[in-house]
């Protein structure tokens, strides 16, 4: 049972002020390492559980403040608590799911979603290779929805044409789309948003 457990949290979630918090598996779920107390909370920082919150840590492992950063230290470190600046979902008070960095969140009509979530289920729906989801402003200043693909192979961009407007229309309502042939990655192979962001905006009206 323990290696079962091993092999299917294959991976951890952690913060260098922290270290390890929890286990962590391909769909961002995990459970919570012993000796380690996690809350998501609103943002009036109250509590929440089972919907999405603010993830916040304490344990023996953690830090108290950055040296010579007074700035950073009040925004990271409040009543003996270190927010990693995460969104994710508690279940249980013990297994956590990560939805994502904050500053990837989008904010559309008001509304927040997780990227992540979303370019999973259009990579297990659709023939494409690499996705994400940005969001860029109108002259109104109001966001609207941007999906950037990379399709599998020529052929696949009709059949993603016809079926994006039904997965995302209930989250996004009108979206654009856009076929690019790579997307720009760390070298810890994560989606650089903002220079893909940098990268879909039109060119300013001369």
């Amino acid at each position: 049972m323990l290696h079962a457990l091993a092999s299917y949290f294959s991976e951890t979630y952690g913060a260098n002020e922290c270290s390890t918090i929890s286990t962590m598996n391909e769909e961002g779920v995990g459970v919570l390492l012993p000796g380690v107390d996690v809350q998501t909370v609103n943002d009036d920082d109250e509590p929440v559980v089972g919907e999405p919150g603010w993830i916040r840590v304490r344990s023996s492992g953690c830090v108290s403040r950055y040296i010579n950063n007074p700035e950073a230290t009040q925004k990271m470190f409040k009543n003996g608590w270190f927010y990693p600046g995460d969104i994710g979902v508690l279940k249980d008070h013990r297994m956590l799911k990560l939805i994502g960095r904050a500053d990837d969140l989008l904010n559309i009509k008001g509304i927040k979603y997780a990227p992540q979530e979303i370019e999973n289920s259009l990579l297990a729906a659709l023939p494409i290779r690499e996705v994400c989801v940005v969001t860029l402003a109108d002259d109104e200043d109001v966001h609207h929805a941007v999906v950037v693909i990379v399709p599998k192979d020529t052929d696949g961009k009709n059949e993603i044409k016809q079926k994006l407007p039904g997965l995302v229309l209930s989250f996004f309502g009108n979206t654009k789309l856009i076929f690019v042939r790579k997307l720009p990655r760390t070298a810890g192979g994560k989606l650089q948003r903002k220079k893909i962001t940098e990268m879909v905006k039109p060119e300013p009206a001369v």
